[in-house]
């Protein structure tokens, strides 16, 4: 075989292939046509080298234009794709997706935020989410230091965003510390469109507290409210705030006074919810006219007056209470309550034992309500947890919220999980009716993780038991994965955002024949 004149191998019998297919010495003779050769070879593969790049270019132009083909098939598979043509109905509903969280706090005002950034797509989008009222609605606006205030919200651009919304969301949380000139202009802004606020979540100021004076009888739509108060000095000349008392709609309120109780006026006949903290003959005057209640959070602050004594009971529709005294409930009857919430800090004492007390509270009330009673959360002190749960039968759900992170505490929560694990068969259970549990914890010290596993796993706790949860802040893993192993039990993580809470960016969720450890990832 030759290519122009070159053979590709030497011809058998020459003396040219018996030389490259041996170990011959050659001869001087046999070196002039074995140069003779290679200057042959040589002159071919330049030839060659030239063909391959001319092709290589050539290669390369056919893929640059396959390359562009290809893009310009897919644009057009792209415009006369369903996507492109989405009616605007179904596309305003996937924007309000992005939407954040209502208790989200923007940290700063970016055009890269939702619903902002869905304008700058196309003409479409820009036309669909301007026309989509309910992107608009939420504006949340924060002057805390950290949140670079004077220049996260324009106020054109909060007048752009109200005037594209419908009705109005509005978070807004001021600071003293700050300039209050912005924080004035802003509200003032906001307070021109009072007719269309639908919810009010505010941190008043010495300097805001006033201007809600001029809302006062500009808030038809107004339906929740929930206001605190920054520090101390914010209540400074503040003796009443009565500006929602002729707000038709208002239904939910909540107010934190903290540090001094400032009274407010609102239409309480039409509560649905209300969470106060106030002396007792403030929400006892509240509760004999709110009639539509079906959640309250009775927080009794502020209260230098003995407790009364009982006269007839208020009878209530509440479904869900929480109570900051177990006294509250000699004065309520709620024959519909499911849930209840207790307040019980570990420095209360009596002369009974505490958790014989309260359990028997708690017994009378529930006997007096005949209410279907079944969820409990005990806030603090958990001690009483057992005596309850063995009086009332028809508590399924428990919950126990810690959050003092004294050794008291540890040892009364840890105390409480050895009482409700079951390490005997022989022995009965505390609490056969649990359904769910969750023990909740800010300091990551409060509860033994093992201890809680082993209650659920090692023991048993209830027959019925489907799930149990418990929110931690610890970042010690380690014990999670060792216990699993000592067990040898099938398990699976899951990693994501669970919990944001602080400086945790993210959480850690291991779920285990229906356990749940929940707990910051880093």
């Amino acid at each position: 075989m030759s290519t122009s004149g070159v053979t590709l191998c030497a011809k058998e019998g020459t003396r040219l292939h018996k030389l490259l297919n041996s170990n011959e010495v050659p001869n001087d003779s046999d070196l002039d046509f074995v140069k003779s050769d290679i200057s042959d070879i040589d002159a071919r593969l330049a030839v060659l080298n030239t063909e391959i790049a001319l092709l290589r270019d050539r290669l390369k132009q056919l893929e640059g234009e396959r390359s562009t083909l290809s893009g310009r098939r897919t644009q057009n598979i792209g415009v006369s794709s369903p996507l492109r043509r989405m009616p605007p109905e179904v596309l305003s509903e996937i924007f309000l997706c992005t939407l954040p969280l209502s208790t989200t706090v923007r940290p700063r005002f970016h055009l890269t935020d939702s619903p902002w950034v869905l304008t700058h797509v196309s003409r479409y989008w820009r036309s669909v989410c301007i026309s989509t009222p309910a992107l608009w609605s939420l504006v949340c606006i924060s002057y805390q230091p950290g949140f670079r205030p004077s220049s996260s919200f324009p106020i054109g651009m909060v007048e752009t965003q109200v005037a594209r919304a419908g009705r109005l969301k509005i978070h807004f949380y001021g600071d003293e510390r700050m300039n209050p000139q912005p924080q004035i202009d802003v509200f003032k802004c906001l307070a021109t469109h009072s007719s269309r606020w639908e919810e009010l979540c505010i941190t008043l100021t010495s300097v805001l507290a006033p201007l809600l004076a001029g809302i006062r009888d500009r808030v038809p739509l107004l339906r929740r409210i929930a206001i605190e108060w920054h520090i101390p000095v914010s209540q400074a000349r503040i003796d009443t705030i009565d500006c929602f008392w002729a707000a038709p709609s208002l239904v939910d309120v909540s107010i934190y006074n903290e540090f001094r109780f400032i009274p407010f006026t609102f239409p309480i006949h039409n509560l649905v919810r209300y969470d106060l903290d106030a002396p007792w003959t403030i929400h006892h005057g509240i509760l004999r006219l709110a009639s539509n209640l079906v959640e309250a959070r009775i927080i009794v602050e502020f209260n230098s007056e003995p407790w009364p004594s009982p006269e007839e009971a208020i009878t209530l529709s509440l479904v869900r209470l929480c109570v900051s005294r177990p006294e509250i409930l000699n004065y309520i009857t709620t024959p519909r309550l499911e849930e209840i919430s207790i307040h019980n800090p570990k420095s209360r004492s009596h002369d009974a034992p505490y958790g014989a007390y309260l359990a028997t509270y708690l017994q009378s009330f529930v006997t007096r309500s005949s209410c279907p009673l079944r969820r409990l959360c005990l806030i603090e002190d958990p001690t009483p947890i057992p005596e309850i749960l063995n009086k009332i039968l028809s508590i399924v759900e428990l919950l126990v919220d810690i959050r003092d992170p004294s050794m008291t505490s540890s040892i009364s929560v840890n105390a409480l999980i050895l009482r409700l694990t079951v390490t005997n068969p022989a022995d009965s259970i505390v609490a056969p009716q649990l359904r769910s549990i969750l023990f909740g914890c800010l300091d990551d010290g409060n509860i033994k993780h093992p201890l809680y596993l082993e209650m659920n796993l090692g023991g048993t706790m209830a027959r019925d038991l489907i799930g149990a949860v418990l929110w931690t802040c610890s970042d010690k893993k380690d014990w999670i994965f060792s216990f699993l192993r000592d067990k040898k039990r099938w398990f699976r993580c899951m990693l994501g955002d669970v919990f944001q809470r602080g400086a945790d960016p993210a959480a850690l969720l291991v779920v285990l024949q229906g356990i749940y450890i929940l707990g910051p990832l880093f």
